[in-house]
């Protein structure tokens, strides 16, 4: 059986009375059409009477369609978005259900991956990734190394091994190996270098020349995403726990790391030398997660977590690292609210090099699409794996990383291959995608804003939004390349 998310509209109302109006047709519609037709109700009313309502059920399509909706609710199909492509071995750890291998079939085959560090001792829970097969017909694989830093993939021989991505969960590279023959093979890692003075190459992208903690200071930020994990560098940050299918729990944790990741990025304060600081380290953190157990989230819970952030939090900007190929009127409506209420979001355009995905091919939304830097990446590593074979998506020494999505929707671009950030447990890793794009460009954005006097005068509303958004086109820099790939170009202190 299908499943729906039923909600009220926020956008558009600018009193009181209209909220609660919205939110009365939300209640008589749960009471009179939501209890007949559905199963397995999940619903949980924020904490005053103006705040979004949400509900997800499960029903009969033609149920739902034969219903008369009030025109203030917003009734859709359930839509999943994640964080990255399934699989994708430099975003985030693979979580325990995608730690599987191939079916047997015919004469089995085992590929032995043997993990070592630098010093050639083996490394245990590094996720391995295997691509069998074809460009057209592939099948992957995923698992773990043990304790001798072992790892076995069965598959079948009539499927070649196309690829292969070791991705250790901090301190070494992730790393791409092409191996084509034989039955095992040994990866050693390479070590993350340390920061230069708090600072990597993506701070120098953006014009910044030194670690300066206050940078960003008065400029509030939310983060939807997979959670805030512990690391020294975001004690400062707030987590605000978690929205999983309506349901508010005060500690969201982070079990993929993707979220505590995109909040280094943006606002880590180093404990140590070689630490890497984020692009606003003196702005307010806010970090909800709205990813579950299975790695994805829907529109129900995005939608609570961006209503407390504009509203009850007052967020200058919000960070969304997340996507899904459907359009899903209540995020269109929660992002319409954003602007309206002062709030600009800042979205990841999408990892597939195909169209941008949504919510950052909304109109109200920046999209953002990830550059690398040519000399920052060692060989063998999946950094250096991303840069395009097309010459007119490089504009030396940066270049439009191969897996970023593009089209007339792509406002700016922002570093996102080999962005070394904070992950759960106090470590730090590198980690690639559009994901990691945007928080940079929300970063420094913020530290632009904190020190527009224009901008902090305007009252929470559109022409706040207006003005952060004339802000970071005033600051992006053309590359020469097309538009459809680096929108205004990439945002940069003058």
């Amino acid at each position: 059986m299908p499943h729906y998310v039923l909600s009220h509209r926020r956008a558009g109302k600018r009193h009181d009375h209209e909220h609660r109006a919205a939110r009365a047709a939300m209640a008589d519609a749960l009471d009179r059409h939501v209890d007949r037709i559905a199963d397995d109700i999940r619903t949980h009313e924020p904490h005053h009477d103006t705040s979004r309502h949400v509900a997800r059920f499960a029903a009969d399509h033609a149920d739902v369609a034969a219903v008369e909706w009030h025109p203030e609710l917003i009734c859709e199909p359930l839509i999943r978005h994640r964080i990255r492509a399934r699989h994708a071995p430099e975003t985030g750890r693979a979580l325990a259900h995608e730690i599987v291998v191939p079916l047997r079939t015919g004469t089995d085959r085992c590929l032995v991956v043997h993990v070592v560090d630098e010093d050639g001792l083996p490394v245990a829970d590094v996720d391995v990734f295997a691509y069998f097969g074809s460009a057209t017909d592939r099948v992957q694989a995923a698992t773990r190394t043990d304790a001798d830093g072992l790892a076995r993939l069965d598959h079948d021989p009539d499927r070649p091994l196309l690829e292969l991505a070791v991705a250790p969960p901090s301190r070494w590279w992730p790393q791409v190996v092409d191996h084509r023959a034989g039955t095992e093979l040994d990866v050693r890692l390479v070590r993350l270098p340390p920061s230069e003075n708090g600072l990597g190459w993506w701070h120098r992208e953006a014009g910044l020349v030194a670690m300066d903690p206050d940078r960003g200071r008065g400029i509030a930020i939310g983060v939807v995403d997979s959670g805030l994990g512990h690391h020294p560098a975001l004690a400062h940050a707030n987590n605000l726990g978690a929205f999983l299918d309506g349901a508010h729990r005060p500690d969201g944790g982070d079990d993929r790391g993707h979220g505590t990741h995109v909040a280094g990025a943006i606002g880590a304060r180093p404990t140590a030398d070689t630490d890497y600081a984020g692009l606003a380290p003196g702005a307010r953190l806010d970090c909800f997660r709205v990813f579950g157990p299975d790695g994805s989230a829907h529109q129900a819970d995005i939608a609570r977590a961006l209503d407390v952030l504009v509203h009850d939090r007052g967020c200058h900007l919000i960070n969304l690292s997340l996507g899904t190929v459907s359009r899903s009127e209540l995020v269109s409506d929660a992002l319409l609210d954003a602007v309206q209420s002062g709030t600009l979001v800042i979205c990841a355009a999408g990892n597939t090099a195909g169209p941008v995905e949504y919510p950052a091919a909304l109109e109200e939304a920046v999209a953002v699409t990830a550059l690398g830097r040519l000399d920052q990446a060692p060989a063998g590593t999946l950094s250096a794996h991303r840069i395009p074979s097309e010459t007119r998506l490089r504009a030396d020494p940066v270049f439009i990383a191969n897996f970023s999505c593009h089209g007339d929707a792509i406002d700016v671009a922002g570093p996102g291959v080999g962005i070394i950030s904070t992950v759960p447990g106090g470590g730090w890793a590198a980690y690639g995608g559009t994901s990691m794009a945007a928080p940079q460009v929300t970063g420094a954005l913020a530290g632009l804003l904190a020190e527009d006097a224009d901008y902090r005068a305007l009252p929470a509303d559109a022409t706040r939004t207006t003005r952060a958004g004339q802000v970071l086109i005033d600051h992006s820099r053309d590359l020469g390349i097309d538009r459809a790939y680096q929108g205004h170009g990439h945002l940069r202190r003058s």
